[in-house]
């Protein structure tokens, strides 16, 4: 089973059927904040449609293809992660995420983002990994910056949000940089 440890009060785990319900919930509390950012909230009606999303994430853990994971705290889902284009021939993956508002601001989902982004290069293989976000997600845009992800630029009017189109930044790290940034990390004591 994926587990990884983010800090004292914060583990990543892979998404279990058993986690429907409460995924339902906490996107159901943070419908209207989510929607903001992300197109799917409207799609998820009842636990089933959480549940739907699941066992798809667990299928693509099963062929290889992606990894699903919930970001823990204190035992209490607050956010999810989503690793995907493993089994991509160009080693190109994407990471999406979210976290809900009240947990936000602590760092948490930079460093839960830096391990699976070391999952991906050291583990997994992959050769790219992007990060997407709309423009004007701060939060969402701070993590890939924080992490050392470079902007290589701006898909315009590239998702449709509630009858508008938002410009997305498209952000990309390289195997060869992360491996660096890690040895830099390293050899300066970090």
């Amino acid at each position: 089973m994926a587990r990884f440890t983010v800090d004292e009060q914060t583990e990543l785990l892979k998404l279990r059927p058993e986690h429907a319900d409460e995924l339902f919930r906490l996107t159901d509390v943070h419908r209207e904040w989510l929607s903001q950012w992300f197109a799917w909230p409207a799609d998820v009606r009842t636990p089933a449609d959480s549940l739907a999303f699941i066992r798809r994430l667990n299928g693509e853990w099963r062929d290889d293809q992606g990894l699903g994971l919930g970001l823990f705290i204190d035992g209490r889902l607050m956010g999810v992660l989503e690793l995907s284009g493993l089994d991509s021939k160009d080693r190109c993956g994407r990471l999406g995420f979210w976290l809900a508002p009240a947990a936000g601001g602590r760092g948490r989902m930079t460093r839960a983002c830096e391990l699976l982004a070391g999952w991906a290069f050291e583990q997994a293989g992959l050769n790219r990994l992007e990060i997407r976000t709309t423009v004007d997600n701060t939060r969402g845009k701070a993590v890939p910056e924080r992490l050392g992800f470079r902007l290589e630029g701006v898909a315009r009017q590239a998702k449709r949000l509630e009858g508008r189109y938002a410009d997305v930044a498209v952000y990309a790290m390289l195997a060869s940089q992360w491996h660096e940034m890690k040895r830099l990390a390293r050899h300066i004591g970090y």
